[in-house]
């Protein structure tokens, strides 16, 4: 079975295959033919891991969030804002070992179903706290920060909010960049977040990711790479960490820059 396949099952299908579940039906976790998968509760595939290699990142979107890692010069320490099953975990932990990475999680069930099912490390530390409630207590500044917040199928309240944004901004080091994780269902839901982001963050990168309803912004205070600076970096580290980022260099558009 390929992740292709995992993706066209139908809802009732999942029975089938149901090994755990979480929070009266909301998150359940299905395994079948090598492939382990999280849905929510209206069936949505959230996370894919294939049990001989659960390091590998088998989600696009994961990929085009992790476009961060070239675009910042120094990416260096990590914070992960919304842990998931530990996809981004595993696959830094396997590839960056000596990399600094800090994960914030605002749900428990979410949190054991990763250590039970998705082989997050029961050692490995998860900040059970809101994405702004890290924020606002934390004083460490990161060189990326990914963040991937929803409240159920919807974008967090917080990613509409400027305040977030600043505390973003405060948390990032000077070449610092946020990559932000969406599924918009309308254009006016991008509008509205790429507003209040850029009052803090102007400059913006976004990563359509083909055959998903997923788009990634890359923001930060700073401008972006040249597109020559940015290929040679993306295939630097295709080949050091084992990803095909040079698939996406053609998915990326370059916002404006804001008016001065």
């Amino acid at each position: 079975m390929s992740i292709e396949t995992v993706f066209n099952l139908r809802p009732e299908q999942y029975r089938d295959y149901q090994i755990a579940e979480a929070d009266a039906g909301a998150l359940t976790v299905h395994e079948h033919d090598g492939y382990r998968w999280l849905c929510s509760g209206d069936a949505a595939i959230q996370s894919v891991m294939r049990l001989d290699a659960p390091e590998k990142l088998l989600l696009p979107n994961h990929l085009a969030m992790l476009m961060g890692l070239p675009v910042s010069t120094s990416p260096a320490p990590v914070l992960n804002l919304g842990t998931g099953t530990g996809a981004i975990e595993r696959f830094l932990n396997s590839r960056l070992p000596a990399l600094e990475l800090v994960s914030v999680d605002s749900n428990p069930s979410m949190i054991e179903l990763a250590r039970d099912y998705f082989y997050l490390p029961r050692d490995w530390p998860v900040q059970l706290q809101t994405a702004a409630d890290y924020l606002q207590h934390s004083q460490q500044t990161f060189g990326l920060i990914l963040a991937d917040l929803f409240a159920g199928d919807n974008h967090a309240p917080c990613l509409f909010d400027a305040d977030f944004y600043r505390l973003v901004a405060q948390h990032l080091t000077e070449s610092g960049v946020l990559s932000l994780n969406l599924c918009p269902r309308t254009e006016d839901e991008i509008v509205s977040i790429l507003v209040v982001l850029r009052q803090s963050l102007p400059w913006v990168m976004l990563v359509k990711v083909p055959d998903h309803g997923n788009m990634v912004l890359l923001a930060g205070r700073q401008p972006s790479p040249t597109a020559t600076e940015l290929a040679q970096r993306a295939g630097q580290l295709s080949h050091s960490l084992q990803l095909d980022f040079d698939a996406l260099l053609n998915q990326i558009e370059r916002l404006p820059p804001p008016v001065s």
